[in-house]
């Protein structure tokens, strides 16, 4: 397993931790040294690959993997690459709704990108609650986000107050004549 810490990068907790096992390290040394793959001397492909290997093979992670994951992750010296891993576990549709919501207050996890994922689907559960409080309906529209202003509009649990909002506020010429179709007016 040296080689792969030598020549791929691996940081040597990957194998204390064993979240994949040494055969699959063997395989990727194999393929970097005999250019067996797409992935040339693109050292964090390889690693990247590994992170998602660990989540492609599992049905399920303990809350110990996620943790263990979560700091291989913050020690790869590719940030970037770490980067994409920590979102793709934050997206992954195995994770117990306790291990989400335990990720969404992690600060691994505190990033643009991935706190955007996290109030995104933090408003699709509150669209498909069946009602949409004046709350949820004022960070929707704050937020500026077109996709999510014409969910609101599709939504038959919108008020006329809302929509009549949206008919004059929404992010854009689009989802203004939405809401004055949904009202019956002409746009």
């Amino acid at each position: 397993m040296q080689d792969a810490i030598n020549q791929l990068h691996f940081h040597p907790n990957w194998f204390e931790y064993g979240l994949l096992d040494t055969n699959f390290f063997a395989q990727q040394v194999e393929k970097y040294q005999h250019k067996k793959d797409i992935f040339g001397e693109s050292l964090e492909h390889y690693r990247y690959f590994a992170f998602k290997s660990v989540l492609s093979s599992r049905e399920s992670l303990s809350d110990e993997q996620i943790e263990q994951y979560i700091e291989l992750c913050q020690l790869d010296e590719d940030w970037s690459m770490a980067h994409a891993a920590l979102i793709d576990l934050l997206l992954w549709q195995e994770l117990t709704d306790e291990q989400y919501q335990k990720l969404t207050t992690h600060p691994a996890f505190s990033g643009k990108v991935a706190q955007k994922i996290i109030w995104q689907n933090q408003m699709r559960g509150e669209l498909s609650s069946g009602s949409i409080s004046n709350e949820v309906f004022t960070h929707i529209l704050e937020s500026g986000d077109k996709d999510f202003q014409r969910e609101l509009v599709a939504s038959p649990s919108i008020s006329r107050n809302q929509l009549e909002v949206l008919a004059e506020k929404g992010i854009n010429r689009a989802v203004r004549n939405m809401a004055k179709n949904r009202l019956g007016r002409r746009p």
